[in-house]
């Protein structure tokens, strides 16, 4: 762990995680590459990293756990999103090829992934919850397109649960610390940043914004709470933008 003048330098942190990612997926050529290189925002490539760093930070250096908790959520993202990008579907077969089948085969394709990390680091503890997490996104999905939910409902499937499942984790890997109730934190993170991507109405986006700046402040100070509140400030000018 990285200290400047006292601070953690979350950014190299953060690039330490990417690299493990795109090492994880063997980037080196191909459709997937291009994907990751094009289509995705930094922001989105390193979001739920760094809510996991700032809430897992501890002292003495980040447990191997950690580090994998912040590489599967990271992968996880990354192939629903892309599994995402098969429902603008195209007339045309060479478009149904590239903008359907090729997307879902790169999705599964990761998530396969993610089972053969959890494996080889002796995570399985994650399992459970990120089975359950993907299942209740596909019925999601499913209600979204049959109109029985809304997009903000989505949005909070999606984006909100995927981080409250994240630091559910962390808080169950910190078990020796005081935490505060930050899986419920990591949640209206999760809201904030899916809102922003989805392009929702921006009073929604204020809306929760000032709905995680409250729980924030009634949570008792800590490094954990400064860091989400630093890192709260950031997002939310970058998204205002």
């Amino acid at each position: 762990m990285i200290l400047i003048e006292n601070k953690v330098d979350f950014e190299f942190e953060t690039g330490l995680i990417v690299d493990r990612v795109k090492n994880e997926l063997k980037l080196k050529n191909g459709f997937i590459r291009d994907i990751l290189d094009k289509d995705f925002t930094d922001k989105e490539l390193t979001f739920y990293i760094q809510l996991i760093l700032r809430s897992g930070y501890n002292r003495e250096g980040y447990t191997n756990k950690i580090k994998i908790l912040a590489v599967v959520t990271q992968i996880i993202y990354l192939a629903t999103k892309i599994h995402s990008t098969a429902f603008d579907v195209k007339e045309g077969k060479q478009e149904f090829k590239k903008e359907v089948q090729i997307p879902i085969l790169i999705g599964d394709l990761l998530y396969s992934k993610i089972y053969d990390i959890l494996c080889k680091e002796d995570c399985l503890e994650f399992l459970d919850d990120i089975l359950e997490y993907i299942s209740a996104l596909n019925l999601g999905w499913i209600n979204y397109f049959e109109k029985m939910i809304t997009k903000k409902e989505l949005c909070s499937i999606w984006y909100g649960n995927l981080s409250f499942m994240a630091l559910n984790h962390v808080m169950q890997i910190n078990s020796k610390e005081t935490i505060f109730n930050i899986k419920e934190i990591g949640l209206l993170f999760g809201d904030l940043f899916g809102a922003k991507t989805l392009k929702l109405p921006k009073d929604l986006i204020n809306e929760y914004f000032e709905d995680l700046k409250n729980a924030l402040d009634l949570a008792p100070n800590c490094e954990k709470k400064n860091f989400l509140e630093q890192y709260l400030n950031e997002i939310y000018f970058f998204y205002m933008l």
